[in-house]
């Protein structure tokens, strides 16, 4: 598309081999050319401050034209206030200012509360994009970029409000968030944590990663925090709210159908299960380093025995017996149990639809009850705690 001046100096439109009056261009079309021309006729080493894009042009073009401007007119220095996080992250090579807060004194501000964010050659991409528009804290936690499906975002947001919560991912990318941001502290102004499943690390493990400010869940994984009595009990009476029914006779239907769902031969694998991933923690501790490999003799040969005959008959005395006591919380804690079908039994036995429809009740609890939330907090105590400690030396 391009302006120009035709007959009677009018001004006259060429786009896609047709020509127009400018009347007919749309507001978005006009407000591009007119700050396109406004840029581009400014004075050299001029200082220009462009308001709000996002307000008066498609997203479609404002990256794209914002970025010719900048590179026609590298001689001015361009502010671009805005509210939309994703045209401030188009931007990776530009530093990027947060106005938090201001305070005034009479009719004019006399402090800003401000935080500089550094370049994408100082903090990477994906880690930058999840500092800008978050709280001075980030809880990361594992799941995809759809948070309405991700169990521990909605958990943990409903228990630490104070922070932004962000899935992304693996519990890898948990660990290279959190740990990678750490390290460039100096550039932004957030403080930050992880949290992921336990499942069935070791002791020393879960020490090292304490250590990175990664907290792992004191529970096999996280669909045993929206499976715990308090939050059964919370949800079992806000439905009976509803529908006029006894609220412990719905909690008794729910227990009972989430251990009827839990057949005999889910010990075995289960049990198996939790085995698997201590074999792997064992034979990669047992594995020899690089340079160990690199001084071997040829020919080179790595024998790597696990015996595990205890540990599986243990782990199986151990779910036979939950099952038979019926505790099926303390099942979900220290078991898979995701790859059951006891949580959608529970669910469709306090009348919901899917588990997601039952997890977005107990959320809902969560902050609606404090004594849900605290009791849920106080699973993961060392995590609240840490995030109380560092988030008390930051200004609000």
């Amino acid at each position: 598309m391009s302006l120009s001046i035709g007959e009677g100096d009018r001004l006259e439109v060429q786009k896609d081999g047709d020509t127009y009056p400018a009347s007919r261009l749309s507001d978005g079309e006009r407000n591009a050319f007119i700050l396109a021309a406004w840029a581009l006729t400014a004075d050299n080493g001029s200082i220009l401050l462009i308001d709000e894009p996002e307000r008066h042009l498609h997203r479609a073009i404002s990256v794209s034209l914002l970025a010719q401007l900048f590179d026609l007119r590298g001689d001015c220095m361009f502010f671009i206030s805005t509210h939309d996080i994703d045209l401030a992250a188009s931007f990776p090579q530009s530093p990027t200012i947060l106005l938090r807060n201001c305070d005034w004194s009479g009719d004019s501000v006399s402090t800003w509360d401000v935080d500089l964010l550094g370049t994408a050659e100082e903090i990477p991409d994906d880690m930058r994009h999840a500092v800008l528009g978050a709280r001075r804290g980030i809880l990361f936690v594992e799941g995809g970029g759809d948070d309405t499906r991700s169990p521990d975002h909605a958990i943990c947001q409903a228990l630490f409000p104070e922070v932004t919560v962000r899935p992304v991912g693996s519990c890898v990318d948990v660990e290279r968030m959190t740990v990678g941001l750490k390290k460039s502290e100096s550039l932004h102004w957030v403080k930050t944590w992880g949290v992921i499943d336990r499942d069935d690390r070791t002791d020393e493990e879960i020490k090292r990663l304490k250590g990175q400010g990664i907290f792992t869940l004191p529970v096999y994984s996280v669909e045993a925090l929206y499976v715990t009595e308090r939050a059964l009990r919370a949800v079992a009476h806000r439905q009976a709210e509803t529908d006029g029914t006894n609220p412990d006779e719905k909690y008794r239907r729910a227990l009972e159908a989430g251990l009827a769902s839990v057949r005999d031969e889910d010990a075995a694998r289960l049990a198996a299960r939790v085995i698997e991933r201590r074999v792997r923690d064992r034979v990669l501790r047992k594995s020899p380093s690089w340079r160990t490999i690199k001084e071997m003799k040829s020919p080179r040969c790595v024998e790597i025995s696990v015996g595990i005959d205890e540990d599986y008959a243990k782990m199986l005395g151990r779910f036979r017996e939950l099952r038979k006591s019926n505790d099926l919380f303390r099942l979900f804690q220290e078991f898979p149990m995701r790859e059951t079908g006891a949580e959608k039994k529970v669910a469709e036995a306090l009348d919901f639809r899917d588990k997601f429809h039952f997890r977005r009740s107990v959320v809902q609890c969560i902050r609606a009850d404090e004594s849900v939330r605290e009791e849920l907090r106080m699973m993961l105590a060392p995590l609240a705690e840490q995030i109380r400690s560092e988030l008390g030396s930051l200004p609000e």
